[in-house]
C-alpha cells in the first residue's frame, strides 16, 4: 500500500514537472500577450497524453519518437555551434570560474556552496523523469529485459550528462542571464541562432519539405496498391483442382508450412508459387497465422473473439484451397500482441509437430528499388526468417512481384 500510494503520487509529479517544463519552453518563444494561455495549454497537453497512453505503449512511442529525435537534433546543433563558435572564450571562462569559486569559498564556505548546489540540484529534478520512465517501463522491454534496461539507462544517463554539461558551458560562454517569462534554453537559442540566415523562413522550408515528403509517400503507396490489385484477381480465377482431399495430415511426411496474414490474392499467389517451384515435393500443407491484438481490437472480449474468428475463417479458406489441389491440409493459429514473437513461437511449435517441414512466406519485390524501401514496407518476413533460421528451421521467402 505504501509503495503503491507513493508511485501514484510520483507519477503525478512526473507528469506535472514534464508538462510544466514543456509549456515553459514553448511559451518562451511566443509574444507576452499569449503567455496567459500557458496553463490551459498544459492542461490540454495532459489530456492528449492520457488519450495517447490509453491507445497503447507502441502507439505512444510512434507519436513521441519524432518529437524526441527533433529534440536531439536541435540540441546537437545548439550545443555544437554554441561551443565551437566560442572556443576562444573557454579559457577566460575557466579562469573566471576558478576566481569566483575561490571568492565564494572564502565568503560563504563549503557548506554554503553545497547548499546552493543542492538547491540547484533539486530544481533540476525534471531531468530524472526520462530515466524514471525507463525504469518503470522495464516490463514492456524485449528480452533480455535486464540487459536492455541497463543499456538504456546508461544511454539516458550519458546523454543527460552531455546535454546538461553542454548547456551549462554554453550559458557561461554566451553570458546567458535570466529573463522574465523565458527559460535559459530559450534565451541561449535566441542568441545562438539570431545571426543565422532565413530565420522564420527556415521553419516554413522544413514544414514544406515534410509536407512534400508525405505527398510523395502517399503517391508511392497508391502505386503499390494499384500494382497489388492483380493479386486479388487470382481469387476470381483460381485454377480448378481435383476432388477435395479430406485425408488428415501425416506429421511424418514432408510438409510445407505457409505463413499467412489473411485470405487474399497475395497469400494465394504465394501458395501457387510453392506448388509451382516445388512440384510433387510436399505431401502436407499447414497454414499458420497470428491474430494480432492491437489498440484497435483490444477494446473488450467481444472484439478479440471477433478477431480470432476472422483469422480462423481466413485459415479455413486456405485449407479448402489446398485440399482442392489434392493436399491434406490443416491450420495453426495464435493470438498475440507482437506478430514476430508470436509468429516465431507458433512456427517453432509447428516444427516440432512436423519435423520434416519447410516454412514459406511471401515478400513483395519491386522492379525499381530505392533506399527507403525498408522504411516504407513491413520487414516482418525477414525478421521471422532470421529467428527461425537461427533455431535451425528452414525458412524460404518467395519473391512476389508487386508491379505490373
Amino acid at each position: 500500500m505504501l509503495s503503491g500510494s507513493a508511485l501514484l503520487v510520483d507519477y503525478m509529479l512526473t507528469i506535472t514537472v514534464s508538462i510544466a517544463a514543456c509549456a515553459d519552453a514553448l511559451f518562451s518563444f511566443v509574444p507576452v500577450e499569449f503567455r496567459g494561455f500557458k496553463l490551459v495549454f498544459a492542461a490540454s497537453l495532459i489530456i492528449v497524453l492520457i488519450l495517447l497512453n490509453l491507445r497503447g505503449v507502441k502507439e505512444s512511442v510512434t507519436v513521441l519518437a519524432p518529437i524526441f529525435l527533433t529534440f536531439i537534433l536541435t540540441h546537437v546543433a545548439l550545443l555544437g555551434y554554441g561551443i565551437l563558435s566560442h572556443t576562444s572564450q573557454i579559457q577566460p571562462v575557466v579562469t573566471t570560474f576558478q576566481t569566483s569559486l575561490s571568492q565564494d569559498l572564502a565568503t560563504i564556505g563549503v557548506i554554503g556552496i553545497l547548499a546552493i548546489f543542492l538547491r540547484a540540484y533539486s530544481l533540476g529534478g525534471g531531468t530524472y523523469t526520462g530515466i524514471e520512465a525507463v525504469a518503470n517501463g522495464l516490463q514492456v522491454m524485449q528480452e533480455p529485459k535486464v540487459q536492455n534496461g541497463k543499456r538504456t539507462m546508461a544511454y539516458m544517463a550519458t546523454s543527460l550528462a552531455c546535454v546538461a554539461g553542454g548547456l551549462f558551458l554554453c550559458y557561461l560562454l554566451w553570458q546567458v542571464v535570466p529573463v522574465e517569462g523565458m527559460t535559459l534554453n530559450a534565451i541561449l537559442a535566441g542568441r545562438v541562432f539570431e545571426g543565422w540566415p532565413l530565420g522564420g523562413w527556415l521553419t516554413v522550408l522544413i514544414t514544406s519539405s515534410v509536407i512534400g515528403a508525405c505527398i510523395l509517400i502517399q503517391r508511392y503507396y497508391r502505386k503499390v496498391t494499384n500494382g497489388m490489385r492483380k493479386f486479388d484477381d487470382l481469387l476470381m480465377n483460381i485454377p480448378n483442382g481435383t476432388i477435395p482431399n479430406t485425408d488428415p495430415v501425416n506429421p511424418q511426411k514432408k510438409t510445407a508450412v505457409q505463413l499467412v496474414s489473411g485470405f487474399h490474392g497475395f497469400g494465394v499467389r504465394t501458395f501457387l508459387s510453392i506448388i509451382q517451384n516445388f512440384p510433387n515435393l510436399y505431401e502436407n500443407f499447414i497454414f499458420v497465422s497470428v491474430a494480432v491484438v492491437d489498440s484497435g481490437t483490444f477494446k473488450g472480449a467481444a472484439e478479440v473473439k471477433a478477431l480470432e474468428m476472422s483469422v480462423r475463417a481466413s485459415l479455413e479458406q486456405y485449407v479448402d484451397l489446398a485440399r482442392s489441389f489434392g493436399f491434406p491440409a490443416e491450420y495453426r493459429m495464435e493470438v498475440g500482441t507482437d506478430v514476430v514473437k508470436s509468429g516465431v513461437d507458433l512456427c517453432k511449435a509447428t516444427a516440432k509437430e512436423f519435423p520434416d517441414s519447410t516454412f514459406f512466406t511471401g515478400q513483395i519485390v519491386f522492379r525499381h528499388e530505392h533506399p527507403f524501401q525498408k522504411i516504407l514496407h513491413n520487414e516482418t518476413a525477414f525478421a521471422i526468417q532470421r529467428n527461425l533460421q537461427f533455431s535451425g528451421i528452414t525458412t524460404v521467402i518467395l519473391p512476389i512481384q508487386a508491379e505490373k
